[in-house]
């Protein structure tokens, strides 16, 4: 409806001007060797500013902050393996959605099967499957805002319920480009590995 791009424009600032928040207290509380060596800055900074005891509340915020990336990517991870099903990709079984649930649950436990996979690799790591994982993700963002742009100049009479700006797809295609060009740089193993896995769904 109308409210959409209210609503998503809104969204997407306050969780901006949070993170820029965050980071400027980090600058504030820490030294920049600390910054740089730290995997856990939130806890340090809480800790500093508030004690100890705050350092565990700030860890389970954090971990309490993850859950909405963890569900948006069962969701809609599960949902790409039943859609591939249906198109004939991948076995049948796994586009059978169940009537008691109306859920994928092939799908999700496939997706399940796939993550437990991953973790089993020797010499898996958190810092390497953030690579394997955001340098597709984020190669994919810009791909998508890219043709959004393209199909601006092929149909531009087409009927759009929502408009995006083109400066914000512009902005995700530059972002996305350097976000997975970082991780190709820091981490060329991981990044590769996800890389040909992506390859191996063109025909």
């Amino acid at each position: 409806g109308p409210d959409l791009p209210v609503i998503t424009l809104g969204g997407v600032g306050t969780v901006l001007v949070v993170y820029l928040a965050c980071n400027v207290c980090y600058l504030l509380l820490l030294p920049l060797s600390a910054i740089r060596t730290s995997k856990v800055l939130a806890m340090h900074a809480a800790e500093v500013a508030f004690g100890s005891q705050a350092s565990r509340v700030a860890a389970i915020l954090v971990s309490l902050s993850a859950l909405g990336s963890l569900f948006a990517s069962v969701m809609t991870g599960g949902r790409y393996i039943h859609a591939a099903a249906e198109a004939g990709h991948f076995p049948r079984q796994l586009a059978i959605v169940p009537a008691a649930t109306q859920t994928p649950a092939g799908a999700l436990l496939a997706q399940a099967a796939m993550c437990l996979l991953i973790l089993a690799v020797p010499g898996a790591s958190f810092d390497s499957l953030v690579s394997y994982f955001g340098s597709s993700c984020w190669l994919w963002y810009a791909v998508t805002a890219l043709s959004l742009l393209r199909l601006r100049q092929l149909r531009p009479r087409a009927p759009r319920p929502f408009r995006s700006p083109p400066v914000c797809a512009a902005f995700i295609v530059a972002f996305g480009l350097g976000l997975a060009s970082v991780s190709a740089v820091h981490a060329p193993v991981p990044t590769a590995a996800s890389l040909g896995f992506v390859a191996l769904a063109f025909p």
